[in-house]
C-alpha cells in the first residue's frame, strides 16, 4: 500500500514540475514534431515565432519554413487587420502569382516604377465615367478607369472613355465632335481632318492664294502676284536679212520691233533687248523661225551684258531645200538690277551667210 502511494505521488510530482518550468522558462529543443502521417496536429501559440540566432555580422537571422506553407486565416502586420493602421504587410522581394488578383481598393506606384504591361483580355466592364484630373489607374471590383493628364491638351479631363473604344491590343480609338477638342490636335497617321473643326487656324483661303504650313502654324498666302517682273519683246511677218559675214562670229537678232507686256523690266525695241530693274532668278526664253543660206549650221544663244550664257543656247542646222527652221533656247538666269538680255545668232559654216528671221520673241519673268 505504502509502495503504490509513494509511486503515485512521484508521477503527480513530475507532471506538475514539467508543467511548472514550461510555463516558467522556454523550451529549447533541436526539432519539434507535432502530429503525424494522416492525423495531423495543432500547435496552439499565444505569441510571436521569433529567431533569436545572428548571422556573421551580427543581424538576426529569419524564421524559416523548410516546405510549402497553408495560411487559413489572413495575413495582416500589426496589431489589427486592414489598412486602417501605418503597417502595412511587406513582400520583400519579387512576387509572382499563379492565380488572380482580386483588388478592393487602388493599386498605388510610388517612385519612378511604373506598370509596364496590362493585358485587355484580362480587364472586364471598363466604366464610361469621366474620369478625374491626374495620371493614376485604379483597379476595383474588376473595373478600369482613366484618368488624364488634362494639361496634356490632347483629350480633356472632362472625356468619357467608352469600353468599345479600347482595344485588345490597348490602342483608343475615338469619334470626336468638333467641340469635344480641346488645346491642340495632334494627326499621327494619314486621314481628313474638317478645316472647321480647327481652332487658332484661318477658316479658309481665298481665291489666288496657298497655304504654307510650317510646324502646326497654317498661313494664307498671297500667291497672285508672285511674279512681279516680266516683259517681251517680239517680230512677225519679218523680210529684213540679217548678215553673217564671218563664220563663227555672233551677230544680235535686231529685228525685235514689237513690246509686249512688262512689269519692272524695260522693253527696247530700239535696241532690241530687256532690262531687268531688280535683282533675281529670272526665266528667259527665246523662240526663232528663220530662213537663209543652205546646208548651214546655225548657233543661237542667249547674251546678259553682251556676255554669252552658256546654259541658253541651241543648234539649228538648214538643209539644200530652202526650209524655214525653228529653234527654241530657255534657261534660268541670276540677274542683277539693271542687267539686260538679248539673242545672237552665229553660223558655223563659213562667211559669207544671210538669214531672215521671220518669227521670233524674247521674254523674261521672276521667279
Amino acid at each position: 500500500m505504502k509502495r503504490k502511494l509513494v509511486t503515485i505521488l512521484t508521477i503527480i510530482a513530475s507532471v506538475g514540475l514539467s508543467v511548472s518550468l514550461v510555463k516558467a522558462a522556454s523550451l529549447s529543443v533541436d526539432w519539434l514534431e507535432v502530429g503525424s502521417q494522416d492525423t495531423g496536429g495543432v500547435a496552439y501559440l499565444n505569441g510571436t515565432i521569433l529567431n533569436d540566432t545572428l548571422d556573421s555580422v551580427g543581424a538576426g537571422n529569419p524564421v524559416t519554413f523548410g516546405d510549402n506553407v497553408r495560411i487559413d486565416g489572413r495575413l495582416y502586420r500589426g496589431a489589427t487587420a486592414g489598412p486602417g493602421d501605418n503597417m502595412p504587410l511587406i513582400v520583400n522581394d519579387n512576387l509572382e502569382i499563379t492565380g488572380d488578383i482580386i483588388i478592393s481598393g487602388d493599386i498605388v506606384v510610388s517612385g519612378s516604377n511604373n506598370i509596364d504591361t496590362v493585358g485587355w483580355n484580362s480587364l472586364e466592364d471598363i466604366p464610361t465615367a469621366a474620369p478625374s484630373a491626374d495620371d493614376t489607374i485604379h483597379l476595383a471590383t474588376s473595373q478600369m478607369i482613366y484618368d488624364w493628364v488634362s494639361g496634356l491638351g490632347y483629350i480633356s479631363n472632362d472625356t468619357s472613355i467608352a469600353k468599345d473604344h479600347l482595344t485588345d491590343s490597348g490602342s483608343l480609338s475615338f469619334d470626336w465632335l468638333d467641340s469635344e477638342v480641346a488645346d491642340t490636335l495632334t494627326v499621327g497617321a494619314a486621314g481628313d481632318v474638317n478645316w472647321a473643326a480647327l481652332s487658332s487656324y484661318p477658316s479658309g483661303c481665298g481665291a489666288n492664294q496657298a497655304v504654307q504650313v510650317i510646324g502646326d502654324t497654317l498661313t494664307c498666302l498671297d500667291v497672285s502676284s508672285s511674279i512681279t517682273d516680266y516683259g517681251e519683246l517680239y517680230v512677225y511677218n519679218n523680210a529684213d536679212t540679217l548678215s553673217l559675214s564671218v563664220e563663227d562670229t555672233w551677230y544680235k537678232i535686231a529685228d525685235y520691233d514689237l513690246a509686249g507686256v512688262s512689269n519692272n523690266v524695260t522693253v527696247s525695241t530700239a535696241d532690241d533687248k530687256l532690262t531687268v530693274s531688280n535683282a533675281g532668278k529670272f526665266k528667259v526664253s527665246a523662240q526663232i523661225s528663220f530662213s537663209g543660206s543652205v546646208n548651214s549650221t546655225y548657233e543661237t544663244a542667249v547674251f546678259v551684258n553682251g556676255a554669252i550664257q552658256n546654259n541658253v543656247q541651241s543648234t539649228r542646222k538648214l538643209g539644200t531645200g530652202g526650209d524655214v527652221g525653228t529653234t527654241m533656247i530657255s534657261g534660268i538666269l541670276d540677274l542683277s538690277a539693271a542687267d539686260y538680255v538679248e539673242v545672237h545668232i552665229r553660223c558655223t559654216d563659213g562667211g559669207s551667210k544671210t538669214i531672215t528671221v521671220q518669227d521670233s520673241n524674247l521674254s523674261i519673268f521672276s521667279l
